[in-house]
């Protein structure tokens, strides 16, 4: 097993060190998944529930990940922003004002009524493709582990600041972000983790002047299940106990229900409810438009 393991680590890495198809590196704590059902219970890494997981997603296109240079052919180009163009107040200020413009009306244009999307988790059904392009993109299956490779798991925890230095050093020497004898020298690099990582690896680039060489060679990416997930603990969070708790056990009376829901589970609810919103919403428009008046004319009084 331990032969098979090794063999195929090494198919993985040769797909890493090619430079034509891009490689969308993943790191995360994944202990609380696997520590149970573990054939290796009694080994010291799975015991102290602090390791990281080490995955990669080669994508099958050719994507050209060579630096990009300025029209004049002086310098290349940062995959991160310099620091004061991300604290730049105006920027902000421009983003502010176009997520206002934004309306809270979606339901109507949403893709998921347009497309009366019921799969869980969500995704568009490839029998209701518009057009061969878009069948072809979803029969891929990018969002699953179609083009998934395990590369390592690591003896640090990713989710204590020491770990996370110790895990990204290793990404590092293998990508060889901001080294100039690496053999990836003069190529970008891609990232995806999750929300706390991302904020702490943030935080950790842009604090050092040393960490300059990689933030030109880094793609950090969010990985926006994560806002997808919380979005959904924000909903139970605020609505729990004005309505969401009594739809639940009004659909699911023999289920129980957690604090913080299971994404599927939740997933399901939400989509029963927004099947079931075009018979119930009139008769919420007006109870609206009296709590609105109300808390217009609160401030008033």
């Amino acid at each position: 097993m331990n032969v098979f393991a090794e063999q195929q680590r090494d198919k993985t890495l040769l797909r890493i060190d090619s430079t034509e198809a891009p490689a969308l590196h993943w790191l995360d704590n994944y202990a609380k998944y696997y520590k149970a059902t573990s054939m290796h219970i009694d080994k010291d890494l799975l015991q102290s529930v602090q390791w990281t997981t080490h995955g990669v997603k080669i994508l099958p296109d050719k994507v050209n990940l060579r630096w990009h240079y300025t029209p004049d052919g002086a310098s290349s180009i940062p995959s991160f922003p310099y620091l004061d163009q991300l604290l730049d107040i105006q920027a902000h200020a421009v983003l502010l004002s176009n997520l206002r413009k934004v309306s809270f009306s979606q339901f109507e244009t949403s893709i998921a009524v347009t497309r009366d999307v019921r799969r869980i988790p969500l995704k568009l059904d490839i029998a209701k493709a518009v057009d061969e392009k878009e069948a072809m993109h979803l029969k891929m299956s990018f969002d699953g582990l179609l083009h998934f490779f395990p590369v390592d798991i690591y003896p640090e925890n990713i989710v204590a600041h020491r770990g996370l230095l110790q895990a990204f050093r290793r990404l590092q020497l293998l990508e060889g972000l901001g080294v100039e004898d690496h053999k990836r020298f003069g190529y970008y690099s891609l990232l995806h983790v999750d929300v706390k990582i991302y904020w702490d690896l943030l935080r950790f680039l842009y604090c050092y002047s040393g960490m300059a060489p990689v933030r030109h060679d880094l793609f950090l990416v969010f990985g926006l299940w994560h806002a997808y997930s919380y979005a959904h603990v924000a909903l139970w969070d605020e609505f729990r106990a004005t309505f969401l708790a009594d739809a639940f056990w009004a659909i699911f009376p023999d289920q129980k229900l957690l604090r913080r829901p299971p994404l599927i589970q939740s997933s399901t609810l939400f989509t029963w409810i927004r099947l079931a919103y075009p018979h119930f919403r009139d008769l919420l428009s007006q109870p609206i438009q009296v709590l609105h008046t109300a808390m217009l004319d609160y401030g008033k009084n």
